[in-house]
C-alpha cells in the first residue's frame, strides 16, 4: 500500500493553536476540495464575516497553506482569489518550545 505524501510544517507554538481552531481546520478542508475559490464565495460558503475570514487566511497564508491573489473581473474591478497549496497530502505540524 502506497503511503500518501506528507508535508511537515514547522510553526510557532502560539500559531499552532490558532491554526488548529475548528473554523480554520474546516476552512483548510474546504479549500483542499475546492482548490480555488473567490473570497466572496468562500465567505458565503463558510458563513463568515470578511474580518474573521481575512484573519484565518492571514495565518494560513503565513505557513503557505493557501495562496491569495487578485485577478481582474472585467467591468467589476477585481476578485480576491484563494487557492489551496496542498492536494490531499497529509499535513503534519511541528512546534518547538
Amino acid at each position: 500500500m502506497r503511503e500518501r505524501k506528507k508535508n511537515i510544517i514547522w510553526v510557532d507554538p502560539f500559531d499552532l493553536m490558532a491554526i488548529l481552531k475548528p473554523e480554520r481546520t474546516r476552512l483548510v478542508q474546504y479549500l483542499r476540495k475546492k482548490r480555488r475559490v473567490f473570497f466572496s464565495e468562500l465567505m458565503s460558503e463558510m458563513q463568515r464575516t470578511p474580518v474573521s475570514l481575512n484573519n484565518d487566511l492571514k495565518i494560513l497564508s503565513k505557513y503557505q497553506l493557501v495562496r491569495i491573489f487578485k485577478e481582474p473581473n472585467p467591468g467589476h474591478g477585481v476578485h480576491k482569489v484563494i487557492e489551496s497549496t496542498l492536494d490531499n497530502e497529509k499535513i503534519e505540524f511541528k512546534a518547538e518550545i
